[in-house]
């Protein structure tokens, strides 16, 4: 992926979505972007006592017209670094996943940010729906966060499956951290070895199987890593056995990772709602940042998915 030059980030104004706002501030200014829209996504009550969250020059924020909705609101702001402002959508009754991914596409957003926790558990369990169904929705990039940004990413885990999506979470990760060091982490699973198991065969001859397995498994890696292109991020790469979900886990709490990349693969609410997903149970407890990609172009990896 190029540049990041236009973010969009969704907000409700609460403690978790200023930090939505601060962090896609601190991007744009890290990422020399051309523009970081804020649409409110909270209720007219709300609004009204709101302030401005972000940071910039008064000259390039422009207020949002919501005259044919009611009396105009002074935080739902565009910066941009160009002379023609472009308006903010502002509803005044909350909007929904649908809007945000029209919004996105209509102002050409290479990301949209938004807040992946809420005060209290029911909010929180309505963000994450939320935030279940923009992923679903989307075919741009979203930024789920979780944690109060006080610096640039700094360490970076991107979870590897050889896929388009994972390629596309990869580039993406790669431009939104510019400065961060990075693992690369592919979580790999042998039929063989888990029959063994099953039946109780002997450990030195799973060993067999695993070792082969997995030097197998760090081959794709440096052929998908070669692939990238240049980069001047430092990569460390690793390739291990086991379930990918909790493999994520354990690596993003070792390196003590502040963003997990990932990419979604589809669409189906059948998926998600009835199979479970990596994505799905990331989103759900994840504690750090986790930008989630989903592959929408004729671009395609260097090894195929892996089965």
């Amino acid at each position: 992926m190029g540049r990041v030059r236009t973010i969009l980030v969704a907000s409700d104004h609460s403690r978790y979505g200023r930090h939505a706002e601060s962090r896609a501030a601190m991007l744009g200014a890290e990422l020399n972007a051309d523009a970081v829209e804020v649409m409110s996504v909270c209720n007219r009550k709300a609004e009204r006592h709101l302030h401005s969250p972000l940071d910039a020059d008064p000259a390039n924020v422009v207020a949002s017209d919501a005259a044919s909705r009611g009396p105009a609101v002074a935080v739902p702001a565009l910066f941009r670094r160009d002379a023609e402002p472009v308006q903010s959508h502002v509803p005044g009754s909350g909007v929904g996943p649908a809007a945000i991914v029209e919004r996105a596409n209509r102002i050409g957003a290479d990301l949209t940010v938004t807040a992946s926790r809420q005060e209290n558990f029911l909010a929180g369990l309505v963000a994450r729906l939320r935030n279940h169904e923009l992923i679903r929705l989307s075919d741009r990039p979203v930024l789920l966060i979780n944690r109060e940004p006080t610096a640039a990413y700094r360490k970076v885990l991107v979870a590897v499956d050889f896929s388009a999506e994972s390629m596309q979470a990869a580039r993406l990760a790669l431009a939104v951290a510019p400065t961060a060091q990075f693992t690369f982490l592919h979580a790999f699973r042998v039929a063989e070895i888990e029959m063994m198991t099953a039946h109780g065969v002997a450990s030195d001859s799973m060993d067999t199987y695993r070792t082969r397995a997995e030097e197998a498994a760090r081959a794709r890696l440096n052929s998908f890593i070669n692939s990238l292109g240049p980069r001047r991020q430092w990569i460390h790469r690793t390739a291990e056995h086991g379930v990918p979900t909790p493999v994520i886990y354990a690596h993003a709490e070792e390196t003590s990772a502040d963003l997990i990349a990932v990419g979604k693969h589809g669409k189906s609410r059948f998926v998600d709602l009835f199979l479970g997903s990596v994505t799905q149970r990331l989103i759900d407890y994840s504690d750090c940042d986790l930008l989630i990609t989903t592959s929408h172009s004729e671009e395609t990896s260097a090894t195929p998915p892996a089965a």
